[in-house]
């Protein structure tokens, strides 16, 4: 199996593709999983010079079908100083580490080497013997990925050529997480800075106009409630915010999330209070029935009562710790993917961010 030892710009994209079928009825929709891991393809880009282009091409023209062995370059943990015979390596094993699975060892395209991961720990992983020393090395996993398409390339300045090779992996990611904050019986989004984006969106009326040209035009609803569409934002560390869209599976899950843009300044408030006063910014009869986070716990609004400048809302539940004037009260909306599809973009480093369409639900 050829393992693709060139460096990749640093800029590359990463694309977790589920499988749904939604089917909509008037007062609710289904939603089924066809696809019960997501598929994951990442798309690397390089800028080589004529020779190590050409030994890049060569295996590419004998290998373009086979497996190859991939190196992880956004899971990269760098600076090491490592010695032959060492089978102990420090590093952030948030990453796509798989026990019997190989990890590279690269200081450079001549001097890496493949070794087998024989464990995974918190903070470290075992590896097989290494055969020589490094100083200033990167450690990553390297894990079987094939070709999915045409490999594109270019001219990029005189003695340099650029291409752009898509690879999809050829065994799932073991991206089991421990449990996620539910509210509820549904899922947070807390892997990260996430929210419902205002720079786009849109609410659709779910009608059939009937057009009969003798009369005023009919709007036929066709569903109970019309579509809202949003985007949401999320930034934060790449392991897991994959490990949440592998969970939500696409359309398939349901999930909350924090509302930009809908915060309530809270007056000072108690702790075991089940009432909280927060400045109007919205007609007390819309905020029955929402959602929201205070200080990190999450309720139910029962009630809210007008006060003028202010809004005093009753909760499910009381406070747990005593709430500071103007802590933001932050609202949720229950929300599903609106696509299969989600493309995530990564730095060398641990860092992701990713946009995808959602539909309140």
């Amino acid at each position: 199996m050829p393992v693709l030892v060139e460096k990749p710009l640093p800029e590359m994209t990463e694309i977790i593709e589920a499988w749904t079928s939604v089917q909509r009825a008037y007062a609710s929709e289904y939603r089924t999983s066809l696809r019960g891991t997501p598929r994951h393809m990442v798309s690397l880009s390089f800028r080589l010079p004529d020779d190590r282009w050409q030994v890049l091409y060569d295996t590419l023209r004998a290998s373009l079908h086979a497996d190859w062995t991939v190196p992880q370059w956004h899971e990269r943990t760098r600076n090491l100083d490592l010695s032959a015979g060492q089978t102990s390596i420090t590093c952030n094993t948030e990453a796509d580490y798989r026990v019997g699975g190989l990890a590279i060892v690269w200081k450079g395209c001549a001097e890496y080497e493949t070794v087998t991961v024989a464990d995974v720990g918190p903070t470290s992983i075992t590896v097989s013997a290494l055969s020589a020393s490094y100083t200033d090395a990167a450690v990553m996993p390297a894990n079987p990925y094939f070709i999915m398409g045409e490999v594109a390339t270019s001219r990029a300045n005189r003695g340099l050529i650029g291409c752009t090779i898509p690879f999809q992996a050829r065994a799932a990611s073991d991206l089991a997480a421990s449990p996620w904050g539910t509210f509820q019986t549904y899922d947070i989004l807390g892997c990260a800075s996430g929210y419902l984006s205002p720079l786009q969106g849109m609410i659709r009326p779910v009608v059939e106009y009937v057009d009969n040209g003798a009369g005023p035009v009919v709007l036929e609803p066709q569903r109970s409630t019309d579509d809202d569409l949003q985007a949401v934002e999320v930034s934060g560390h790449a392991w897991k915010v994959k490990q949440f869209l592998h969970r939500v599976r696409g359309p398939d899950r349901p999930f909350w999330v924090k509302e930009w843009g809908g915060a309530l300044d809270v007056q000072a408030a108690l702790a075991g209070a089940t009432t909280i006063i927060v400045a109007k910014t919205r007609a007390a009869a819309n905020l029955v029935g929402r959602r929201v986070v205070v200080a990190g716990e999450y309720f139910e609004i029962l009630g809210a009562v007008d006060g003028g400048a202010t809004v005093s809302l009753n909760l499910d539940g009381p406070l747990g710790a005593n709430i500071p004037a103007g802590a933001p009260c932050g609202l949720l909306r229950l929300v599903r993917l609106d696509a299969d599809e989600v493309q995530i973009a990564h730095k060398h480093g641990f860092a992701a961010r990713t946009q995808f369409p959602v539909m309140v639900v």
